[in-house]
């Protein structure tokens, strides 16, 4: 029910874990899913939500789909402040956060919809950021990263710096409400399993205190999505905090970092033109243009890098490019570069050109 919004069952498993209330609805307004915290908030089960059209929420003010979809189309993100009736009749306060759901493509699939629970905001809780205080604003002083806090018990954000504004676009306010599904939804749907697999499983490493792993951070690199829909590299790095008084861990610092241009540089090798695109933009790039095959001989002095090989091997078995990026663990973007470098080394016009012309001129 879930593809249709390109939900995966990886995202789903985290969903469950916080204990903000979500919900996915598709771009008609129906209930596509909620999570085991939302039928918790509001009294609800699975069988009167799920299928059903939003208007089975009872909100005041009540949620006017086709102004809220106009609203993200031009903000991609708002939160807005509900009395929502529950189960029982009765009305709590509710913070609700909106934003669409995107393909790779950053089409607009659905919206997701996470409610912050006000209950779990214990004085306790508030203490402990009143506690943390100079380290959080010193934090929000940095502008080479962007400092997290996540409450590891309830799966929750707890602060994000104002950084992200100027590293993705999205204010630290949206960020916050929108918690670890927001963020979730925002990293890329392909790299949402290696969050998924690896940061569970290195944070149950360090579930408690006798892992001895407080001083080694989890570091790994992914994609995330900008508001403008771009994607851009970045390297997040979690370090254990604090513990309960069991010695259970309950609060870890993520800070991310761009390493946008560190993948661009790692391109250039093997794109010469990259370098140029950046320098002096698209419109001076010089393109030498294919000379068909059958006009001239191919150069004989041919010369192909390792990785040009391999992917040309490949793209003679006719494998796609999404299909050689698994196999070789690279991006889609980078194995097309390659497939185009390929092409205009061989002056072949397109794909099956070019295995024609590799095959006849026996280059491998």
């Amino acid at each position: 029910m879930l593809l249709s919004l390109g939900i995966s069952e990886s995202s789903i498993s985290l969903f469950e874990k916080t204990q903000d209330a979500v919900m996915l609805m598709d771009i008609a307004g129906t209930i596509k899913y909620a999570n085991l915290s939302f039928y918790s908030l509001l009294g609800y089960d699975s069988s009167e939500i799920v299928g059903k059209n939003y208007t089975e929420i009872q909100c005041d003010p009540p949620i006017n789909f086709e102004v809220l979809l106009r609203t993200l189309t031009l903000k991609q993100s708002t939160i807005e402040l509900f009395n929502c009736t529950k189960k029982d009749g009765t009305q709590t306060p509710l913070t609700a956060s909106f934003s669409f759901i995107h393909d790779t493509i950053a089409f607009h699939k659905g919206v997701l919809i996470v409610i912050k629970n006000k209950l779990l905001e214990t004085s306790a809780e508030k203490n402990f950021l009143a506690q943390q205080n100079n380290l959080l604003m010193s934090m929000n002083h940095r502008k080479d990263e962007v400092c997290i806090l996540y409450d590891m018990i309830n799966w929750r954000s707890l602060f994000c710096s104002d950084t992200i504004e100027s590293f993705l676009g999205w204010t630290s306010e949206e960020y916050n409400n929108g918690g670890w599904a927001f963020a979730l939804s925002t990293s890329h749907p392909e790299d949402v399993p290696l969050i998924q697999e690896r940061y569970q499983k290195e944070v149950a490493r360090r579930k408690i205190a006798t892992s001895d792993l407080d001083s080694a951070p989890v570091i790994f690199e992914y994609r995330k999505r900008h508001k403008n829909g771009a994607y851009k590299w970045v390297r997040s790095e979690s370090w254990v905090l604090n513990r309960d008084e069991n010695g259970i861990l309950s609060h870890m610092l993520i800070f991310l970092r761009d390493i946008s241009m560190e993948k661009i540089k790692e391109q250039l090798e093997h794109n010469p033109n990259l370098l140029e695109l950046i320098q002096n933009g698209v419109e001076h790039i010089k393109i030498s243009r294919p000379i068909p095959a059958t006009n001239s001989a191919l150069p004989s002095n041919i010369q192909l890098s390792t990785r040009e090989k391999e992917i040309l091997d490949l793209i003679k078995k006719g494998l796609s490019s999404k299909k050689i990026s698994s196999k070789l663990s690279l991006t889609v973007n980078t194995v097309n570069t390659y497939r185009k470098n390929l092409m205009n080394k061989l002056h072949a016009k397109n794909s099956a050109e070019l295995v024609q012309i590799a095959m006849k001129q026996n280059i491998s």
